[in-house]
């Protein structure tokens, strides 16, 4: 369950995610059923903050007051034999009987779950169960036998699930209510489609509507575990889910609409006197854009990305340690370490340990740039090329193209490289070397 005081998009809604839930609220409202929803995200990126925000909206500032708004972290319950337990106990106080519902509830539950039948029904199933015994023991034939007490549990399920929905549509008569069903991806395969079947099949009483809330490629990889990697995953999961809507990548700051991983790592930055001029920096502020436009990064993501560069800040040496007053060059160049640090773990260890061939660099920095389009002298400088290469990601922006290679001391004018070639040269070794020592003292 959610803490009491939840939290609001009054309280913080930094990414304009408000929007979303007025778009949900109006389809509620809608004539046309676009319910089971899938809220999709990456893990990371906020879903589980937005619940808690969608459920106060809801309820306590009275958006929607015929709903009944019911979050469920699913995860915490997969331990659970099936998830249809896990439903009907979020139901049963709501009910005006509960002792009467609760009863209903458990002999349902009792028939999902093999074995139980008998200990959770009530006097009619008793008394159904003792007729089923005596006539077994007139059938001598044990397929037969095993057939008929399938029909029967299969018969007496099937009575208990309508005397379910009937429970349920009398429940939502005086208030109607909305499932918001989290963490559905990280739980277990089979626990994770029981839920599914059971909400298309259990719970399709008018009144009643699903929000699921998970990574859909992960629901994917999910049904390809259960049913092999023939099944084509999409088709299946479009079974039971009408709609996908997801998050804006982007949000409104002034006339501009900025990218919310960027907006996020300027917050984070901005948490620490070490850290709070970087992303103020044009030069800086533009490669990330568009780093970040290559390479989508969850919220979560941006939060280690901006730990390790506080990290790298306490342990680089003085001639490292990035400044307010520095190069862009320089800044740009720890960035590009931190980032790999953080996300590339491959390329981060080759770093450590040998040499990395321009061409990979270029493949993750500027993968839409040929070899042909650098615009280096192809010569000693092994190291530098790679910096030459991150540089050019930047060319490819003509808007500051120029003012970034002035600021660069003309980089590609022969006769004034050897100071800033040196100066390059020094700080990647110098990073590399801070990126051995981060390694250590994050371990510790």
């Amino acid at each position: 369950m959610m803490d009491k005081r939840r939290k609001t998009f009054r309280d913080r809604d930094e990414y304009n995610r408000i929007i979303v839930a007025e778009n949900i609220v109006k389809f509620l409202h809608s004539e046309v059923d676009v319910f089971p929803m899938l809220l999709d995200g990456p893990w990371g990126c906020g879903k589980t903050e937005f619940c808690e925000k969608f459920q106060s909206y809801i309820e306590e500032e009275g958006v929607l007051p015929s709903y009944k708004c019911i979050y469920i972290d699913t995860f915490r319950a997969d331990h659970l034999d099936d998830p249809i337990i896990m439903l009907l106990a979020s139901l049963v106080n709501m009910s005006p009987h509960p002792e009467e519902f609760g009863k209903v509830a458990r002999r349902v539950a009792g028939s999902f779950i093999k074995g139980v039948l008998r200990l959770c029904a009530g006097e009619r199933e008793e008394k159904l169960l003792e007729g089923v015994e005596d006539l077994c023991q007139s059938i001598k034939n044990p397929v037969e036998l095993a057939v008929y007490q399938s029909m029967q549990e299969y018969e007496s399920s099937q009575q208990m699930i309508d005397q379910l929905k009937k429970c349920l549509s009398e429940l939502v008569k005086e208030q109607k209510i909305i499932f918001l069903l989290d963490e559905l991806d990280r739980c277990r395969p089979d626990f994770a489609i029981e839920l599914l079947e059971h909400m298309k099949h259990i719970f399709d009483v008018e009144g009643i509507k699903f929000m699921l809330v998970a990574n859909s490629a992960q629901l994917h990889a999910i049904i390809k575990q259960r049913y092999g990697n023939t099944v084509d995953a999409k088709r299946y999961l479009d079974k039971f889910i009408k709609i996908n809507i997801s998050f804006p990548r982007t949000a409104k700051r002034g006339s501009r609409e900025r990218k919310v991983s960027l907006l996020h790592l300027h917050a984070e930055l901005a948490k620490h006197k070490e850290t709070d001029y970087i992303i103020g920096q044009k030069y800086v502020r533009e490669f990330l854009e568009l780093l970040f436009d290559m390479q989508y990064r969850s919220l979560r993501e941006i939060e280690t990305y901006s730990r390790y560069i506080y990290i790298f800040q306490l342990v680089a040496n003085d001639g490292l340690r990035m400044a307010d007053d520095d190069s862009p060059a320089h800044i740009i160049l720890c960035m590009m370490l931190i980032y790999c640090y953080c996300f590339e773990e491959k390329i981060m260890e080759r770093m450590l340990t040998s040499s990395i061939p321009t061409e990979e660099i270029i493949a993750l920095f500027a993968p839409n740039i040929s070899q042909k389009e650098i615009l280096v002298a192809k010569d000693q400088y092994d190291i530098l090329e790679k910096c030459y290469a991150l540089f050019s990601l930047l060319s490819t922006c003509t808007t500051w193209r120029d003012g970034f290679l002035n600021m660069c001391k003309d980089l590609y004018k022969c006769d004034e490289r050897e100071g800033f070639d040196k100066m390059l040269k020094e700080r990647w070794n110098d990073g590399i070397a801070c990126l051995s020592l981060m390694r250590l003292s994050t371990a510790l």
